[in-house]
């Protein structure tokens, strides 16, 4: 599917666009930038329409960011033309992990330039009857200074189990504000299919005190935010 869109490169936009929870690479956004709206003549009244942007030399990303502030890009197709200012951007699964609204801006970038377009949301409807994305956990919660485990079952999107591959793997993260306090990392399924297990050494938070932390997980090297940030809890012995 492809959908076209107006943008302009040197005002607010108010553009947006919608796609389905799961989904992958199966939806492009053509964007025909222009430097910025009509202009009226101040001496004769006329209507003066301003040129598209020049991409040449240009490379472009769009950027999408969650309302916890998780970020998610993809790369721009730029026109066989650049004089014409159109962009094209595939919506890879990162976009669509879960069904949300993101602020979205394209970011054009050359030698000594950075241009950032922004105004632009990204409507992410629901769709889950299937279980084809992942699901977030429920709250971790265990005794401080003792061994644990949690285990994250991972599903694709057709709905099946889903087991990393080659160079895939899975960091979940647990910050104390914005201070990383500990990390583990998976690369395989705990053998049974679609389930990842993260073991907890009791010395790993043996020397924190206890409370409610944050933990997040990513699905590396695709940068999708599999466990958005959600508590930690160590609770007292």
């Amino acid at each position: 599917m492809v959908i076209y869109k107006k943008v302009y490169a040197y005002e607010k936009n108010q553009v947006s666009t919608l796609a389905v929870q799961g989904e992958q690479d199966s939806r492009t956004i053509v964007f025909s930038i222009y430097e910025k709206s009509e202009d009226e003549e101040p001496t004769t009244g006329q209507q003066t329409v301003n040129p598209m942007l020049d991409l040449t030399g240009y490379t472009a990303t769009l950027y999408g960011v969650y309302g916890d502030g998780a970020a998610v890009s993809c790369p721009g197709t730029i026109a066989t033309d650049p004089t014409t200012g159109v962009v094209s951007f595939t919506l890879t699964a990162a976009f669509t992990v879960y069904a949300e609204s993101l602020d979205c801006a394209i970011v054009l970038t050359k030698t000594g330039e950075e241009l950032k377009i922004i105004g632009i949301t990204l409507n992410v409807q629901p769709f889950d009857e299937s279980g084809d994305v992942p699901k977030r956990p429920q709250p971790i919660s265990f005794y401080l200074g003792t061994a644990y485990t949690e285990t994250l079952s991972l599903r694709g999107a057709d709905g099946q189990p889903y087991n990393l591959s080659s160079g895939q793997s899975l960091v979940l993260t647990v910050k104390n504000g914005s201070t990383v306090i500990i990390t583990k990392t998976v690369t395989a399924n705990n053998g049974t299919s679609g389930e990842y297990d993260f073991d907890f050494a009791a010395s790993d938070t043996s020397g924190l005190a206890a409370g409610t932390y944050t933990y997040s997980v990513m699905l590396l090297t695709d940068s999708i935010p599999v466990v958005k940030p959600s508590p930690f809890t160590l609770l007292e012995l």
